[in-house]
C-alpha cells in the first residue's frame, strides 16, 4: 500500500510540470490542463502525507499536522474540480 502511495504522489507531482504524461479526460480526447493538473497533485499529495504522517509520526503532531493537510487536499480536490470545468467547456 505505501508503495502505491508514493506511486500515486509522485506521478501527480510529476504531472504538472512535464504535460506529455497527464491522462485524458473521461470520454474525450481532450488532455488534463495545469489547473487540474495542480488540483490533483494537492489532493493526492495531501492525501498521501496523511497517511504517512498517521503511520509514523507521534499523536501529538498528528493532531496538528492532519487538519492543515486535509485543508490542502480539499483545496486541491476544489482546484481539480474547476479545472476540469475550464478544461472541458466549449471554446470559443
Amino acid at each position: 500500500m505505501i508503495c502505491s502511495v508514493l506511486w500515486l504522489l509522485i506521478y501527480t507531482t510529476l504531472s504538472v510540470f512535464y504535460p506529455k504524461i497527464r491522462g485524458n479526460w473521461r470520454g474525450s480526447t481532450q488532455q488534463i490542463g495545469t489547473m487540474s493538473a495542480v488540483g490533483m497533485a494537492l489532493f493526492f499529495d495531501g492525501a498521501a502525507l496523511i497517511v504517512f504522517v498517521g503511520l509514523f509520526l507521534p499523536v501529538s503532531f498528528v493532531r496538528w499536522v492532519v487538519p492543515c493537510l486535509i485543508g490542502i487536499s480539499t483545496i486541491g480536490f476544489v482546484l481539480a474540480v474547476l479545472g476540469s470545468l475550464r478544461d472541458t467547456s466549449p471554446k470559443k
